[in-house]
């Protein structure tokens, strides 16, 4: 090793040490190679491999090594190695110049160290190195950023506050007040996820609660279809209101399909009661169950008919719902398919899905005549043939939320009407009275001249 490194001068093993054979030899080979103690490689004693510290190659700066400070140096290093001590047990010792630790490595450093070590020479200790940063990187409990515990309650107070005054909302809401209350609610904090999150359940509860009122409500989600709000768990991504909503109705739709399993486990227990006062219970738990998961099924499918017409849905959407109705042949969803057609069966019903169309119907024929339902659910589905054969003209129309000002114009038509009707049939009665009286006339006339 040359006295220009500050790294490692020498490896001295016990006192000799071995090198390749391609080594030039400089001593006679000893007894230990001639008796093959040594495999392709020379032998050479200690004191050999020291008086090459100082020799005249060892004491000139090779050409061509690298300039890196503190591990080449310009003249060589002059200190002498220290001599082996014979009270120590035979061991590798390291020198580093300038000398200021000598130390002896642990055994498993040996065995680590056999491999050539690599010297990286385009670092320079000036560059500015970048570590390469996890994402979820752990950080010490102490560093966390917390938020208080006022600061949450201080929030959750904030966002009860929201949804309160959002319910009071939707309990004033009519289609006279409609433009009045969206103001308001325009004028609510829905900047969380929460909130949001929040505000859509209750305008669907309160929907699939009040059918009737389904078309302002679908009003008002058109109204708050743009709103949207950053997302608390994953930072960069956005929350959108009608994507809430649809996701909604699509969980309400897919828990109707799921329903009859738990009516048929429901029906399983009833069957295996006992006791008279037990199936009685367990048939009135039947019956509430079916009758509020079939009010929730005929909300959902309204809201979802009004949705669509107000174009928040596509055509390819309101297809696969008809077609999952059909597919059921249950009597629920027989009635949520004609409630469905029934709203939306006119927008459906153009040139280009005419033959989807005509599908459907041929289908409901054949139900009707396979005679495997009530006779209430055949009724409903006679119905809705009458109607597409009526140009989706109801013979009756339907009345739903209206406001003062229609209210007020269907009171004065309906006096006009019942005006006129009182005026014809006065009319009608004088020309009656007319008649006779011209009749009685004649018949006096004839018999003076008789």
């Amino acid at each position: 090793m040359s006295p220009f490194s500050t790294v490692a001068a020498f490896s001295i093993t016990c006192s000799t040490i071995i090198f390749p054979e391609t080594q030039a030899p400089t001593t006679a080979p000893t007894a230990l190679e001639e008796a093959g103690g040594v495999r392709n490689g020379k032998q050479y004693d200690r004191d050999f491999l020291l008086g090459l510290q100082f020799s005249s190659a060892s004491m000139n700066k090779p050409e061509g090594l690298p300039a890196i400070s503190g591990v080449v140096l310009d003249k060589a290093n002059t200190t002498p190695l220290p001599q082996l001590d014979p009270s120590r047990p035979p061991g590798i010792f390291y020198n580093f110049s300038p000398s200021r630790l000598v130390r002896r490595p642990h055994q498993s450093q040996q065995r680590q160290r056999n491999e050539p070590r690599n010297i990286i020479t385009s670092m320079s200790l000036n560059d500015d190195v970048q570590l390469n940063k996890a994402e979820k990187a752990w950080k010490p409990s102490v560093k966390k950023v917390t938020r208080p515990v006022e600061t949450d309650k201080k929030e959750s107070a904030q966002t009860q506050e929201v949804f309160r005054r959002f319910r009071s909302i939707l309990n004033k809401l009519t289609p006279q007040m409609f433009e009045r209350l969206m103001k308001q609610v325009t004028e609510l904090p829905i900047d969380t996820e929460e909130r949001l999150k929040g505000v859509m359940d209750l305008i669907f509860e309160k929907s699939i609660s009040e059918p009737n009122f389904s078309a302002t409500y679908a009003s008002m989600c058109h109204c708050l279809m743009g709103l949207r709000v950053p997302s608390t768990d994953k930072p960069g991504v956005t929350v959108h209101f009608r994507r809430l909503l649809l996701a909604r109705c699509q969980k309400e739709f897919d828990k109707d399909m799921d329903d009859a399993e738990i009516f048929e486990e429901k029906q399983k227990q009833l069957d295996a009661a006992s006791g008279e006062e037990e199936k009685q219970r367990l048939k009135a738990e039947l019956e509430e169950a079916k009758n509020q998961a079939r009010r929730r099924s005929l909300g959902n499918i309204r809201l979802v008919g009004e949705l669509f017409k107000l174009k928040m849905l596509t055509d390819s959407t309101m297809q696969d719902c008809i077609v999952s109705l059909l597919k059921s042949h249950d009597e629920e969803s027989l009635e949520c398919l004609c409630r469905l057609l029934s709203t939306i069966g006119k927008d459906l019903d153009f040139e280009k899905a005419k033959y989807r169309m005509d599908q459907y119907f041929t289908q409901l024929e054949k139900i009707i005549k396979e005679r495997k339902t009530s006779s209430r659910i055949r009724f409903m589905l006679q119905d809705m043939l009458d109607l597409r054969s009526n140009n989706w003209v109801p013979r009756r129309v339907v009345q739903g939320p209206r406001t003062i000002d229609q209210i007020h114009k269907e009171a004065e038509q309906e006096e006009h009407r019942e005006r006129m009707k009182v005026e014809q049939a006065f009319m009608s009665r004088r020309e009656w009275r007319e008649e006779s009286s011209g009749g009685s006339v004649g018949r006096m006339g004839r018999r003076g001249c008789d």
